[in-house]
């Protein structure tokens, strides 16, 4: 694949022209010609693709939390708090113990501490110890948190719903089960 790229951020070394983009990625491709500010490069359709996953994978996060931040402000939330709610209202009973919802949420104890205070600020929590082994710190989600939860809930629908917009029922499935699988590979 050929590419004419035209960039302040074009270096050579060897041969070999590597080009800086907004997000810090770095395609090293074979240099065919260039000049101050064109280049142009000559890219293995594998390392083209290979490279670009991440970038897109990026590029997607950085819309979809930018969307939910700024949906989320407005009732004082951030996007670690909503997690604690979804995993909260995942469980039949809506509540586990802080040590559960630290190992689901993958952060260190002392960062679900600190969300749960917040969450409990706010009135969307409420912790208690457990009836069996006081040592072990409860958190339930009150009916605040799930009336919340409610609306963050319709809220990502719709950001789901823009995000996907374009794509037909069938690939969508085909991207879910796609997403999946490299979730689970990367676990």
């Amino acid at each position: 694949m050929l590419g004419l790229l035209k960039s302040n951020h074009i270096r050579i070394t060897r041969g070999v022209v590597v080009i800086k983009f907004s997000l810090h990625a770095k395609i090293n491709s074979k240099l065919l010609t260039y000049d101050r500010k064109y280049a142009i490069i000559c890219i293995r359709e594998g390392d083209y693709m290979e490279r670009t996953y991440g970038i897109m994978i990026k590029q997607i996060h950085d819309y979809m939390e930018k969307n939910a931040n700024n949906n989320l402000r407005s009732q004082g939330l951030t996007m670690a708090q909503v997690g604690a709610l979804m995993e909260l209202h995942s469980t039949e009973e809506r509540q586990m113990s802080l040590k559960e919802l630290e190992r689901r949420l993958h952060i260190a104890q002392s960062t679900a501490a600190g969300i749960v205070v917040r969450l409990e600020q706010k009135g969307f929590l409420e912790s208690f110890g457990d009836a069996t082994d006081r040592r072990v710190k409860m958190v339930r989600m009150t009916p605040k948190g799930e009336k919340c939860f409610q609306s963050a809930e319709e809220n990502m629908k719709c950001a789901d719903e823009k995000l996907l917009g374009s794509l037909t029922m069938e690939e969508r499935m085909t991207l879910l089960h796609l997403l999946k699988k490299v979730c689970d590979g990367i676990q």
